[in-house]
């Protein structure tokens, strides 16, 4: 069978210490014909300087530096226009995780046998300072079935960045939004699933590495989900149902989130978040987190990190 070309796309700020595991997972792929592309947004860590030391000398390594502080979104949007035209898959990545090294040959087979459009897959997630994992995939192949897009909202982001892939004539159509700042990936990825199809493979094809410096240790990241969701409430007709309980969702994992990190259970913060949680509470809500304390994973991330 004829291989396909492939560009992986990794957008990095301040990179220096996880990318140079990224890049050798991805040189080391089953899959051939895979190029990367490594767009640098004016690390100060030398990140650009250490891949240019180690990379520059291969020919499907493409290391790009912004003169300038872009964000993750117009970094993202820069990377897409100069994948080259003969590129026929493009996958999404970070520089702080690592792909299995199947991650490719898998999802190109997979967009092969199907009519979708995009692929994505489950992730393992694995804390950087502490030794665990968990699958962060909590809903399996539920997604994928039907309401997809609204599914997404309701029930979050998967970290899509680094679990999607797509073929070259999405690349082209849609594009990461600005307005949205830190949370682009997952409105992208709204998008697509909003006119496109999908499918997912219930396989943990990458590991998401957390640590302090992860866009989602940032309290003010979730403001950035909010506005996603009220958004398409507004413009797609989503039903105020499935905003409540995605409003709820995110206010109570912040909030569990800051009661973990400061180990403190009333503060400032989290006084607030506890009075956003309960204004949009419901009875959906409510099941979803006695099924969440029965699947252990609220114990596991509470306990695990409350013990960092």
């Amino acid at each position: 069978m004829k291989s396909s070309k492939t560009a992986v796309i990794i957008p990095t700020y301040n990179g220096s210490r996880f990318i140079v595991d990224t890049v050798e997972a991805f040189l080391n792929q089953d899959a051939n014909n895979v190029s990367l592309y490594i767009c640098d947004d004016c690390s100060d860590d030398g990140t650009a300087d250490l891949l240019k030391r180690q990379y520059d000398h291969l020919d499907n390594v493409n290391i790009y530096r912004s003169d300038k502080r872009l964000g993750i979104a117009k970094i993202m949007q820069f990377a897409a226009h100069i994948i080259p035209q003969d590129i026929e898959y493009i996958a999404w990545f970070s520089h702080d995780d690592v792909p299995s090294q199947d991650k490719i040959s898998k999802q190109i087979a997979a967009l092969r046998q199907s009519n979708a459009d995009f692929c994505t897959h489950s992730v393992t997630v694995s804390d950087a300072s502490i030794s665990y994992n968990y699958n962060s995939w909590l809903f399996g192949r539920r997604y994928f079935r039907k309401n997809t897009y609204l599914n997404l909202i309701k029930f979050g982001c998967f970290i899509p960045t680094i679990s999607l892939m797509v073929k070259r004539d999405t690349l082209d159509r849609y594009q990461h939004p600005v307005r949205f700042s830190s949370s682009s990936d997952f409105a992208y990825l709204l998008d697509l699933c909003r006119d496109l199809n999908g499918i997912h493979l219930d396989k943990e094809l990458a590991t998401y590495r957390r640590h302090e410096s992860n866009y989602t240790s940032d309290y003010t990241h979730a403001f950035s989900d909010i506005s996603i969701v009220n958004y398409n409430y507004e413009n797609y007709q989503v039903p105020n149902s499935v905003r409540k309980f995605a409003l709820c969702r995110i206010y109570f994992f912040k909030l569990c989130y800051i009661i973990i990190r400061e180990k403190v259970l009333l503060s400032k913060k989290s006084i607030m978040l506890m009075r956003k949680t309960a204004k949009y509470f419901s009875f959906g809500f409510c099941m979803y987190a006695i099924w969440l304390i029965s699947q252990r994973v609220l114990f596991r991330l509470i306990f695990k990190r409350w013990s960092r």
